[in-house]
């Protein structure tokens, strides 16, 4: 059974992320490098937008009576086979994972020119996903 109660409060945090995101994302790579105060919020959004996916797909996968995941990449691309979303989008939506460990984990050997160019994929691949899973909830 789905803990809706937990899905419903992750997808209200994953909102107010990209709620926050938004207006950050028209930095240029020069305003990125140099300002780091948005820096150090673009990245610290970025890592808790794709956390909170991570998180949701955790409940729904257990809410389906399946194992958890082996890792945060695959918990994408189950919520793929369950048809919870489209396979092709949970691919799209798998390599995020790695970016969240680097974030969170390899932040002192990040390569800033690769942050940057996925700002406006995150906030475009995780409003979707925003999009999907709560019409998912609601069917």
């Amino acid at each position: 059974m789905l803990n809706l109660l937990g899905i419903r409060a992750r997808l209200a945090d994953l909102r107010k992320y990209l709620t926050e995101l938004e207006p950050l994302l028209d930095i240029t790579l020069d305003e990125y490098k140099s300002d780091y105060i948005r820096r150090h919020a673009i990245e610290r959004l970025m890592e808790v937008i794709i956390e909170c996916a991570i998180d949701i797909n955790g409940l729904i996968i257990a809410g389906e009576g399946r194992r958890p995941p082996r890792d945060y990449r695959s918990s994408f691309l189950e919520l793929g086979e369950v048809d919870v979303i489209p396979p092709d989008f949970a691919s799209s939506l798998a390599p995020m994972a790695r970016l969240r460990n680097l974030l969170a984990h390899e932040y002192e050997t990040m390569d800033d020119e690769e942050i940057h160019r996925n700002i406006p994929i995150v906030f475009n691949l995780f409003k979707r996903y925003l999009k999907e899973i709560s019409q998912y909830i609601v069917s």
